[in-house]
């Protein structure tokens, strides 16, 4: 593997990092945006919203992003595909959302200095990313559509390095179609993690 120079980064469609449209006749799912807050006081910092085709999840998670931005949260949005297999694309599409979201502060430059990881065994760019957090005690929410395009190997691998060692001020949704093989039990277990399902959709 040839290592990206410094600061480089994947070209990144726009279209990835664009929150889906709320169209006329989408059903505001109110019961369950009200549940989805509870990432904003409690302890809450992972959302998975895990459900078949066509349930509406990925408009679920367009109405929360709404009303968070409605209320002066910064969120970052990106759709993933079967490109971001690779750290190096899945990081710089991660990295250019968050720092856009994070505005022109310490935060916004700590992560618009990061290189993404070309393999997923590099420890110390999930590090660097979670530092990168702790610069400001301001929450910043991450949403990752799609996740079930992401296979079991390196990019699926730095995902789940991330949410072990989650920094306070991050909170992250992920819409999947199946549960996608990450380590939410144990978040769930502490309470650090909700689940939204088909039945509730």
């Amino acid at each position: 593997v040839v290592a990206a120079p410094s600061g480089a980064r994947a070209t990144v469609p726009q279209a990835k990092l664009q929150v889906p449209r709320l169209t006329e006749g989408v059903v505001l799912r109110a019961r369950l945006l009200d549940a989805m807050a509870a990432d904003e006081n409690g302890d809450v910092q992972v959302t998975s919203v895990v459900a078949p085709a066509g349930s509406g999840k990925t408009f679920l998670m367009a109405q929360r992003f709404a009303e968070l931005t409605r209320a002066g949260r910064p969120v970052a949005w990106v759709s993933l595909d079967g490109d971001d297999n690779d750290p190096f694309v899945l990081w710089s599409g991660i990295l250019l959302a968050t720092a856009r979201a994070a505005g022109h502060g310490d935060v916004s430059g700590a992560l618009r200095g990061l290189s993404p990881p070309v393999r997923a065994t590099d420890t110390a760019f999930v590090t660097a990313f979670v530092d990168a957090f702790n610069i400001s005690s301001d929450a910043l929410w991450l949403v990752l559509d799609d996740v079930h395009l992401i296979n079991p190997g390196p990019a699926l691998d730095s995902l789940a390095a991330l949410l072990r060692s989650l920094p306070p001020q991050l909170r992250i949704m992920m819409g999947a179609r199946h549960d996608p093989p990450l380590p939410l039990a144990r978040l769930l277990m502490d309470g650090r993690a909700a689940e939204i399902r088909f039945m509730e959709l």
